[in-house]
């Protein structure tokens, strides 16, 4: 059950995260702006176009479990905060 909440309030971050990139970096173009929902849409589709996630390594299969639920809240929290960051830095040189 906490895997499920984690796994939602993850998908609702990268949407937030993407929304605010989106606005930083697309609406300037010219392109209209999104919202959470459809920027959570939007790196749904990301996320199944390229298939990640999917993917298994050799790694993952050996790792303690442990040390794969960090490489999970790295990949769904903490890249996502990174991205953000480096996108903050970008618009405020920008």
């Amino acid at each position: 059950m906490v895997g499920l909440i984690f796994t939602v309030v993850g998908i609702l971050w990268r949407g937030y995260v993407l929304s605010f990139l989106w606005g930083w970096f697309m609406v300037p173009l010219g392109v209209k702006p999104v919202g959470v929902a459809v920027a959570v849409g939007l790196s749904s589709l990301g996320g199944m176009l390229t298939k990640e996630g999917a993917k298994v390594s050799d790694l993952e299969v050996k790792a303690s479990k442990i040390d794969q639920w960090i490489v999970w809240v790295f990949n769904t929290f903490l890249w996502p905060l990174i991205g953000l960051t480096v996108g903050w830095i970008c618009h405020m040189l920008g």
